[in-house]
């Protein structure tokens, strides 16, 4: 079993629940009330309101002083008759007071039974109980990795922590979860996802990123990107509309060009691919420099595919005309 703080805490708070459990159910017994002295001080309690009364009817004159005195002193006998009939041996509590070795041992069997189906159940499910040891153990390991990997201040492990992917995703994940409301620790955490080829997290950590900084374009064309790599190259509404708004934003957005280009092809839009391809090939020239000048090779690309949507849809055309004169026919 591996020791780290995260397990002391765990024993230590449970030892402490149990203890207190031990408590609230042996205290009844440490605090058994006294029925004969609550009976003493109710007695008392009536022969005082009925003496008051007594005086009162006595100072309004509703009785003469000879029964006034006489019910008082009866009041007193009755009183003096309860005292006694109380600590008469017929009177006396019956039960017994529960020894404090029996408290003592019910004390401490609780927290030995709690401990003993505790670990009973570990060793019934004890892949489970050693996965969450060793989830505890890499958080008190590689948590503070996981914080300067997910904030960006290293690129890359340390060499001595590069051989425990699994270990540093699930701390950047539990990292990720309790700072809900930074986007780009949820950006980055989408990264690492990609890097192990999970791409539906990868997905929702963007989409968490998104909602969080929809203004940021960087964030939102790469949702948008992801959400187009998983609908197998189909652009949704979704996905449209946030390409659309990239779009207004910043005309020249060459990675919301080409997506649009792309989706509008699969979708056998050839017109508007053109359009898009035209754009994306303008753009391309215009940001030419002696200094840098442009992949011929790129440029005979987005030709290729232009000349490819044409024929695309020279072909689609002859095709639908192909059918309608047929059905007309029929």
């Amino acid at each position: 079993m591996i020791a780290n703080s995260t397990y002391l805490t765990f024993v230590i708070c449970a030892t402490a629940l149990t203890l207190a459990l031990s408590v609230v159910v042996i205290f009844p017994w440490l605090r058994r009330p006294n029925v004969r002295l609550d009976l003493l001080h109710l007695n008392v309690s009536v022969f005082r309101e009925r003496l008051v009364e007594l005086e009162t009817d006595y100072q309004k004159s509703l009785i003469d002083h000879e029964d006034y005195s006489g019910r008082k002193v009866d009041l007193e006998r009755q009183l003096l008759a309860a005292h006694d009939v109380d600590h008469s041996p017929m009177s006396k509590n019956t039960t017994t007071r529960i020894p404090f070795i029996v408290i003592g041992l019910v004390f401490l069997w609780i927290p030995i039974l709690a401990f003993s189906a505790y670990f009973y159940l570990a060793g019934q499910k004890t892949s489970n109980h050693q996965t969450l040891l060793d989830f505890w153990t890499a958080q008190d390991q590689y948590s503070q990795v996981a914080d300067d990997l997910i904030t960006g201040k290293i690129k890359q492990p340390p060499m001595e922590d590069a051989n425990h992917g699994f270990e540093l995703l699930q701390a950047m994940q539990v990292n990720a979860h309790k700072h809900p409301l930074d986007a780009k620790r949820w950006l980055n955490l989408s990264q690492f996802y990609l890097a192990a080829n999970d791409l539906v997290s990868a997905l929702a950590s963007l989409a968490h990123a998104y909602r969080l900084a929809p203004e940021d374009n960087n964030v939102a064309m790469l949702y948008a990107q992801m959400r187009f790599l998983s609908e197998q190259g189909k652009m949704t509404a979704v996905t449209q509309n946030i390409v659309s708004r990239i779009l207004i934003q910043n005309p020249n957005h060459e990675g919301a060009l080409l997506l649009m280009s792309m989706a509008t092809y699969r979708n056998q839009q050839y017109d508007e691919a053109i359009y898009w391809l035209q754009r994306l090939k303008q753009l391309r020239l215009a940001r030419e420099t002696p200094s840098k000048p442009v992949d011929p090779k790129i440029i005979a690309q987005l030709d290729q595919t232009m000349n490819d949507a044409k024929r695309a849809r020279d072909k689609l055309i002859v095709n639908t005309t192909l059918k309608n004169s047929h059905l007309t026919d029929k």
